[in-house]
C-alpha cells in the first residue's frame, strides 16, 4: 500500500520545465484557502476566481506572474538548508520530488519533503520578526493552516511537518496531525474540481 495513498508522485526537480508542466491549470496547495470549507457570496468568489485562474492557463492563457518578493528569494535559497538542518535535528531521512497530484481531481500540492513513515514537511524561512512569534504562540501558523492541511488532504498523509527556519536562529517545528479540518479540506477540493469541471464545459476559448 502506498504511504501517499491519495496522490500520484511526481519526481522531477521543482521550478523545472517539467515541474510547470504538470502544475499547469491544477489549483496548488499555496492556493488553498478557507473558502475550500466554507459557503456563501464570498467564498463562491474566491472559488470562481481560483477556477477561472487555473482554467485559462490550462487553456494557454496564464496570469501575469506575480511578483517575487524578497521573501520569496530568500525562501527559495534557504529552503536546502531547512531540511537539512530538519533532517539532522530530528533524524529523518527526507526525500525530495517535484508534485503530487491528487487522483480526486484537478489539484495537487509541491512538498517540500517526504519521508518513509508516510509524512511530509512543509518549510518556510520567515523574517526574524515572524519567525520570533512562530516559537512564542508555538503552534502552526493561521496563514499556513490551509496551505499543511491541503497537502495532507492532497497526498492522504496522516502527519505533515511545519518548520520554520532562520539561518541565526533555533528551527521551528510543528507536528500537525490530520483532523476534522483536513478532511473539510478533502470535501473542499472534490468540490471545487467538479465545479472546476462544470466551468470549463461552459467556457469555449479558441
Amino acid at each position: 500500500m502506498s504511504l501517499f495513498p491519495d496522490c500520484i508522485l511526481i519526481h522531477c526537480e521543482q521550478r523545472s520545465p517539467e515541474w510547470f508542466r504538470h502544475r499547469n491549470g491544477v489549483l496548488t496547495a499555496s492556493q488553498f484557502g478557507d473558502w475550500l470549507t466554507k459557503s456563501g457570496k464570498v467564498y463562491e468568489k474566491a472559488r470562481l476566481t481560483a477556477a477561472s485562474k487555473c482554467l485559462a492557463e490550462a487553456r494557454g492563457f496564464p496570469d501575469p506572474s506575480p511578483f517575487e518578493s524578497d521573501d520569496m528569494r530568500r525562501g527559495v535559497e534557504l529552503e536546502p538548508y531547512a531540511i537539512e538542518s530538519f533532517s539532522q535535528q530530528m533524524d529523518f531521512a527526507v526525500d525530495t520530488i517535484g508534485f503530487a497530484k491528487s487522483i480526486y481531481g484537478a489539484f495537487g500540492c509541491s512538498p517540500d519533503g517526504i519521508m518513509d513513515n508516510g509524512e511530509g514537511v512543509e518549510v518556510k524561512c520567515p523574517r526574524m520578526s515572524k519567525l520570533i512569534q512562530y516559537i512564542k504562540t508555538d503552534e502552526l501558523p493561521d496563514e499556513y493552516k490551509s496551505q499543511v492541511h491541503g497537502s495532507m488532504a492532497v497526498t492522504g498523509a496522516k502527519a505533515w511537518w511545519f518548520v520554520a527556519y532562520h539561518p541565526s536562529a533555533p528551527l521551528f517545528v510543528k507536528l500537525v496531525e490530520r483532523d476534522e479540518y483536513t478532511e473539510d479540506m478533502l470535501a473542499g477540493l472534490k468540490a471545487y474540481h467538479e465545479f472546476y469541471q462544470e466551468l470549463s464545459e461552459l467556457i469555449s476559448i479558441q
